[in-house]
């Protein structure tokens, strides 16, 4: 029978160790304090939670909480974007505050509601202000579902314990997201260089941020005039959002200003980022939408997202092909007759359109 790991004191380390499978483990660096002080009582804890990882593969919905999530994010980390494994921790830091120890056949409705509510309450910051940075907490419980729903696929449960809790209805894009010409302009005007190239690019093309901030010579064709990412790229190349799903290659095709900026662009960097901050490193959504915070004082309202919106809202109002635009923005029809239903009905539009194709029914009076 073989013998149980034990904990034992490494003197050179300074530190409680164990050996599992011939691998050490560092449990819990300090003094050597067993077995009733913090150090020892650390290093126990470390433990319990390795024992915990190891045994997932057996222990069914008898699993906790907080392993399930560490094992979520680790296949996070190898398969998708960085943003949204930081999306992801952000969120599950707090329900494995709350729930982490629990087992998974544990929780229940009121956990996930309770976690919620909290999320909503207002907190205060460092600076002494109110933030609530989830009013609407709809990504929260998308990102909470999606980890036990993998943990389904991988069988480490065999239930999603919060499969039949609806999401909150997202709202619908378009009108109450868009931004004029004229707001657009102030902001031009405002920045400089890459900070306003980059705004530029956005309003050209209607390409998801990530996609832009990723943008590397590399994935520039000149025969077409369009970025591509194939759909098959491997890390470290950028992998846009719905690869793995469709299997289809992103095309952003480019007008010819963009053409002429992004050959610019390459001539400058040929190797590196395209667009770059500050600090000749790539923007992120943080760094983007804090810049466009900035024109609050201007009475412009913007986020990084809401430039793709207008692009969309703008192309369906004037009547063009919803397929086309789907091509154009990487999704599908389905997701845009969702997001922007409102935007199609336009009765006005419509009747003008029915007679330009159809007649004004002369020839019948």
């Amino acid at each position: 029978m073989a013998r149980k790991a034990k904990i034992g004191w490494w003197k050179t380390r300074s530190a409680y160790g164990i050996v599992i499978d011939g691998k050490q483990h560092i449990l819990a660096v300090g003094q050597e304090d067993a077995p009733l002080g913090e150090t020892y009582a650390a290093a126990l804890t470390k433990y319990k939670q390795i024992l915990e990882l190891e045994q997932t593969g057996w222990a069914g919905d008898c699993n906790v909480v907080r392993a399930i999530f560490e094992l979520y994010a680790d296949h996070l980390s190898n398969n998708r974007e960085h943003e949204t494994l930081k999306s992801f921790k952000n969120i599950a830091v707090h329900f494995v505050s709350m729930y982490g120890e629990l087992k998974c056949n544990e929780l229940k409705r009121f956990h996930c509601t309770k976690f919620l509510d909290y999320l909503k309450t207002p907190r205060k910051t460092h600076k002494g202000t109110q933030s609530n940075q989830w009013s609407n907490t709809r990504l929260p419980l998308v990102h909470i579902k999606a980890a036990f729903n993998w943990a389904v696929e991988q069988e480490y449960i065999k239930v999603n314990p919060f499969r039949n809790i609806k999401n909150e209805s997202s709202t619908a894009r378009g009108d109450e997201t868009i931004v004029t010409w004229e707001d657009f302009s102030k902001v031009l005007n405002h920045y400089k260089g890459d900070r306003r190239d980059i705004l530029l690019f956005l309003w050209n093309t209607g390409c998801r941020p990530n996609e832009v901030f990723h943008l590397k010579a590399k994935y520039y064709s000149k025969e077409d005039k369009a970025i591509i990412y194939k759909w098959n790229n491997e890390k470290p190349d950028y992998i846009w959002k719905n690869a793995k799903k469709t299997k289809k290659d992103r095309v952003i095709l480019l007008n010819d200003a963009m053409v002429k900026l992004i050959e610019e662009k390459i001539e400058l960097r040929k190797d590196g980022y395209l667009f770059q901050n500050k600090r000749h490193s790539r923007f992120t959504n943080n760094g983007l939408g804090a810049m466009l915070r900035r024109m609050d004082k201007y009475g412009v309202e913007m986020t990084p997202y809401s430039i793709r919106h207008t692009y969309a809202t703008n192309w369906i109002k004037e009547a063009g092909s919803i397929k086309v635009l789907a091509d154009l923005l990487g999704t599908s029809v389905a997701m845009l007759e969702k997001h922007y239903s409102h935007t199609m009905v336009d009765k006005h539009r419509m009747r003008e359109l029915l007679i330009k194709t159809m007649g004004n029914g002369d020839t019948l009076a």
